[in-house]
């Protein structure tokens, strides 16, 4: 019995060595061990691999070193067309005008003014270039029987130092208001301050040049001959006299991923000015109060006499934010003396803000440094399609400017104050035309005659090519 209980024993102990033998040779089955781990071969694999895949590349790069080169010599060889004849671009301007001028009244009296329906510019004219960097612009404006010249001028570009030099008859530059083209300002006419004080067009020379890498600052500096304002003949005689100005102007801030949908401007001006010692004064010593339409003068004005000299100073500030923007600036005059008299000074100032209901803003031209055009997002159209009408909105602009004028302190012709109010709304067809409806609140003190208050209102026309 005890022999068969151990033969039963070893006959299980043994069927379970062969199913456990079984177990492991179907794991095996299944399971292969990782291949031990050799440094030195995996290592050599790898330089080699590095090594190959580096050459391969230094070897492209020197090839497409090799072409560049050969490029840059073939364009070298190439010739350069270089203009050698004049080109031409034609220009102008028209403005028609309705203007409703009520009477100035008050303590002092009355002051007509007249209603006006008719063209405040008809502008004709051509630019372009001579020969390289010889450019060159002449404009000639029609009023009734009359044409003046307006821009008539050549300039040298690309001047070591200097940068450009201009001769002919151009403006001064001096203000940020008279910088900006008439076709670019937020209402028909300038501010009352910036036409008494600063100097327009004149006969004369001017070196101007930008400076930074991105030419966000410029100077100039001109030599004029002083009587030449809206002049469409020759100025002659021994009168004497003439005027020196210069400006710097610049972009503290400048956004220029935008470009220039945000921007700060800064700048200052000054102009040293003699009027003829013979023959009456120059235009630029002519200060006249302005109504702010039409080149209307108000009631008060100062005519500097023969051989007098004088200081004309400006400070511009100009933000802009989207389609916010405000623009403001400053006047002052000294007269040391006068023939006769003593000196006096004169003061101004403006401040203007707007705002594009559509979202648009006001241009920016670095080589005037002053505003320039705006480009609506979409034009005004109103057409018939398949599906209906369609209609483009243009772009609409709201802007007011409060203006102030002292000549009271001067001791020739008529002394006094004026202050003006302007509203605006633009209606930019395109970026080409525009329809501007002004209204215009002016006070104007004039001493010894009291004050004299009016309302007007006027509605502009314009296109530009």
């Amino acid at each position: 019995m005890r022999d068969r209980s151990c033969l039963g024993r070893a006959a299980a102990v043994g069927a379970l060595v062969v199913a456990l033998a079984q177990s492991l040779v179907t794991a095996q089955d299944y399971y292969y061990p990782p291949a031990p781990y050799s440094h030195g071969i995996q290592d050599e694999v790898s330089s080699t691999t590095y090594r190959s895949r580096l050459n391969e590349l230094e070897d492209r790069l020197a090839m497409l070193e090799s072409q560049n080169s050969a490029d840059k010599e073939q364009e070298a060889c190439q010739e350069v067309e270089i203009q050698t004849a004049p080109n031409h671009k034609l220009r102008g301007r028209l403005y028609f005008d309705q203007i409703w001028m009520n009477d100035l009244r008050g303590p002092g009296g009355v002051d007509t003014q007249e209603n006006q329906t008719g063209f405040d510019t008809i502008r004709l004219g051509v630019a372009g270039n001579i020969y390289e960097n010889l450019a060159y612009k002449a404009e000639f404006e029609f009023e009734g029987d009359e044409v003046d010249y307006k821009d008539i001028y050549g300039e040298l570009g690309n001047l070591p130092w200097m940068g450009h030099f201009r001769i002919g008859y151009f403006k001064e530059p001096a203000g940020l208001e008279q910088m900006t083209s008439s076709r670019f300002i937020s209402f028909m006419e300038r501010s009352a301050p910036t036409v008494a004080f600063t100097p327009s067009r004149n006969l004369g020379i001017m070196f101007h040049h930008a400076m930074g890498a991105r030419e966000n600052w410029k100077w100039y500096a001109g030599l004029y001959r002083g009587q030449s304002e809206d002049n469409d003949e020759d100025v002659d005689g021994d009168t004497n006299d003439w005027a020196g100005t210069f400006r710097v102007a610049g972009l503290p801030y400048y956004d220029q991923a935008t470009p220039g949908r945000c921007l700060l401007h800064t700048g200052a001006w000054i102009s040293h000015r003699r009027t003829g010692d013979v023959g009456g004064t120059s235009g630029s010593g002519d200060w006249e109060g302005f109504l702010e339409l039409d080149s209307r003068d108000g009631p008060i004005n100062v005519d500097l006499p023969a051989d007098t000299e004088f200081n004309v100073m400006g400070l511009e500030l100009g933000y802009m934010r989207g389609p916010f923007f405000i623009q403001n600036e400053h006047f002052f005059t000294h007269v040391s003396s006068v023939p006769g008299g003593l000196g006096f000074d004169c003061y101004g100032t403006y401040v203007t803000v707007g705002y594009f209901l559509t979202g648009e803003h006001r241009g920016y031209n670095k080589s005037n440094m002053a505003f320039d055009r705006v480009k609506p997002f979409e034009p005004f159209f109103w057409v018939r399609t398949a599906d209906g009408t369609a209609a483009g909105l243009g772009a609409w602009e709201i802007a007011a400017r409060w203006s102030w004028l002292d000549l009271s302190d001067a001791t020739v012709a008529t002394p006094g104050t004026q202050e003006n109010i302007t509203c605006g709304l633009n209606w930019y067809l395109n970026p080409y035309s525009r329809i501007v409806f002004n209204y215009v609140h002016s006070v104007s003190d004039v001493e010894l005659a009291g004050k004299l208050e009016g309302d007007h209102f006027a509605v502009r026309f314009q296109i530009d090519w």
